[in-house]
C-alpha cells in the first residue's frame, strides 16, 4: 500500500512537470522541476522488506544507480522535464548544437547496453539500465546544455539551489532536535531514516533526502552558491534577501547538518573563493592561505613519513586516525573497498551489467555509503568509469580554459564560478558516497555550453 502511495505521488510530479512548461520560460520550467523535486519528493517506492528494522536486505538502494524500481525521485524529474520540453519548447532543442564535450554523457548513459551484450546478459536489462540513466544522468545534463546558454541563466539556477537551502531551514532546524521525522509524516517510512542520525550535536537532519550524507550535500551545495554569487558580485540580493547573512545562514546550517565530508567540501569551495578572490600582498589572504596549505602538506608528509609508506601500514594508520575522530563510517568504507575492489576488476573493461556484482552472492549493506566511482568500476568496468569522471570534470575544465577562471569572482562570471565550484565538490564527494544530486548535472550541461574565448591580442 505505501509502496503504491509513493508510485503515484512521482507519476503524479511527472505528469505536473511539462505543465511548468507550458506556463514558464523553458529555463525556468526546468529549474523548478529540477530544484524543487529533488528538495520534496520520496526518494522510491521502497518495498516493505527494505524497511525492516534489521536492514537492507533485499535489493539495491541508491537512486544514483540504475536498478529497480523503475521509478524513483531521479526518473520522475528527469521523464517530465523530457516531456515538457519537447512539448512546449522544441525550439529550444533544436538550437542546440552537440559538441566533443557531450560525448562522455552519451557513453555514460549507452554502455550498459554494450555491457549486457558483454556478459551475455539479455538485452532487455541493458535498455532498461540505458533507460534509467537516461532520465536521471541525461535528461538533467540535456537541461543545461539547452537552457544555461548565458550568464544570466547560470545566476538564476545558483539563486534557485540556494533557495533549495533556504527552503530546508526549518527541516534542519526541526530533526536537530526532533531527530529524522518528515519523511516519515509524509511518505511513511525510510530504510536510511536512522542510519548515522545520532551525532555529537543532538540529531543529523534527513528531510526527503535519500541519506543523512545526501543532505548535507545539498546543504553545502546550497552554502557554496549563496556564497559565490555574495562574494563575486553577481547577484548581491539572491530573491532579494541580503547576500552576506544568507550566506552566513546555509553555511551554518551545514555545520550544523554535521556531515563531516559535506563540511570539508563547503571549506575546500570557500578556500579557492578566498585564494582567487583576494589579492595576493606581501601578506596577504591568498598568502596565508597558500602557507596554511603548505604546512598541511607538511606535516602530512612527516606523518606519512613516521608511519612508513607501504600500503598495509597506511591503510592502518588512516583508520585508526579515523576511528579516533568517531568517524566509523569511513573505515567501513575503506574495508568494504579493498573487499570488493578485486571482484570489480575481474572484469576490466565493461564491469558485470548489473548492479548485484559482489562476487559472494550475498546482498549488498548499504549501497549509498560506498563510493559511486567503485560501483560504476562493478557495473560498467573501466569505460564506464572514465565516462562517469569524464561527465563531471570536462565541462568545468572547459570553462576554464584560456584563463577565463580569473573572472569567476568578478560579477561578470561569478555565476560560472559558483557552478564550477558546484559541480566540483558533488564530484569529489562521489569518492565516499553514492548519493549524487542529480539536478546538478543542469550546471554540469550549462558548462558545458560555456565558450570560453581566449583573450584578445593586445
Amino acid at each position: 500500500m505505501l509502496k503504491d502511495h509513493i508510485s503515484w505521488v512521482l507519476w503524479c510530479w511527472t505528469a505536473f512537470s511539462p505543465l511548468l512548461f507550458r506556463l514558464l520560460p523553458g529555463r525556468d520550467a526546468a529549474i523548478a522541476c529540477l530544484v524543487a523535486g529533488w528538495a520534496f519528493l520520496p526518494v522510491a517506492p521502497y518495498p516493505p522488506t527494505a524497511l525492516h528494522p534489521s536492514g537492507r536486505k533485499s535489493s539495491f538502494h541508491a537512486v544514483a544507480v540504475p536498478t529497480s524500481p523503475p521509478i524513483n525521485k531521479a526518473t520522475a524529474i528527469g521523464l517530465g522535464c523530457l516531456v515538457g520540453v519537447l512539448a512546449f519548447d522544441r525550439k529550444a532543442v533544436g538550437r542546440l548544437r552537440w559538441e566533443r564535450v557531450d560525448l562522455p554523457v552519451m557513453v555514460w548513459c549507452l554502455v550498459p547496453i554494450a555491457s549486457a551484450v558483454a556478459n551475455r546478459l539479455p538485452l532487455s536489462v541493458g535498455l532498461e539500465q540505458a533507460r534509467q540513466l537516461v532520465l536521471s544522468w541525461g535528461v538533467p545534463y540535456l537541461m543545461g546544455r539547452i537552457y544555461l546558454a548565458d550568464e544570466d541563466s547560470r545566476a538564476r539556477f545558483a539563486v534557485a539551489l540556494a533557495a533549495g537551502g533556504l527552503a530546508y531551514l526549518p527541516v534542519c532546524a526541526l530533526e536537530l532536535v526532533a531527530g529524522p521525522t518528515v519523511y516519515r509524516l509524509a511518505y511513511g517510512p525510510h530504510p536510511y531514516e536512522f542510519e548515522g542520525s545520532e551525532r555529537f550535536l543532538l540529531s543529523r537532519p534527513l528531510g526527503w533526502m535519500e541519506h543523512g550524507n545526501q543532505l548535507g550535500l545539498w546543504m553545502a551545495t546550497s552554502a557554496v552558491a549563496a556564497t559565490w554569487l555574495w562574494a563575486s558580485g553577481a547577484v548581491k540580493r539572491p530573491g532579494g534577501i541580503p547576500g552576506r547573512p544568507l550566506a552566513a545562514v546555509l553555511v551554518g546550517a551545514t555545520l550544523l547538518c554535521q556531515s563531516l565530508g559535506s563540511i570539508l567540501l563547503l571549506g575546500l569551495a570557500l578556500l579557492v573563493l578566498a585564494l582567487v578572490r583576494f589579492p595576493s600582498g606581501r601578506f596577504g589572504r591568498r598568502n596565508v592561505a597558500l602557507a596554511l596549505l603548505g604546512l598541511a602538506a607538511l606535516a602530512g608528509g612527516i606523518w606519512l613519513a613516521r608511519k612508513g609508506l607501504d600500503a598495509g601500514s597506511l591503510r592502518l594508520a588512516i583508520a585508526d586516525l579515523f576511528k579516533g575522530a568517531g568517524k566509523q563510517s569511513f573505515t567501513w568504507r575503506l574495508a568494504r573497498t579493498e573487499e570488493l575492489l578485486p571482484t570489480a576488476l575481474r572484469r576490466p573493461w565493461l564491469g558485470w551489467g548489473r548492479a548485484d556484482w559482489r562476487a559472494d552472492g550475498l546482498p549488498w549493506d548499504n549501497p549509498v555509503n560506498l563510493p559511486s566511482w567503485l560501483l560504476a568500476l562493478g557495473m560498467y568496468g573501466s569505460v564506464g568509469l572514465a565516462s562517469l569522471i569524464a561527465l563531471w570534470t570536462f565541462p568545468p575544465w572547459k570553462a576554464s580554459r584560456h584563463g577565463a577562471y580569473r573572472r569567476w569572482c568578478g560579477p561578470s562570471a561569478g555565476a560560472t564560478g559558483a557552478l564550477v565550484a558546484i559541480v566540483t565538490i558533488n564530484f569529489l564527494d562521489g569518492f565516499s558516497n553514492a548519493v549524487a544530486i542529480l539536478p546538478v548535472l543542469y550546471a554540469s550541461g550549462g558548462l558545458g555550453g560555456v565558450i570560453a574565448r581566449p583573450p584578445a591580442a593586445s
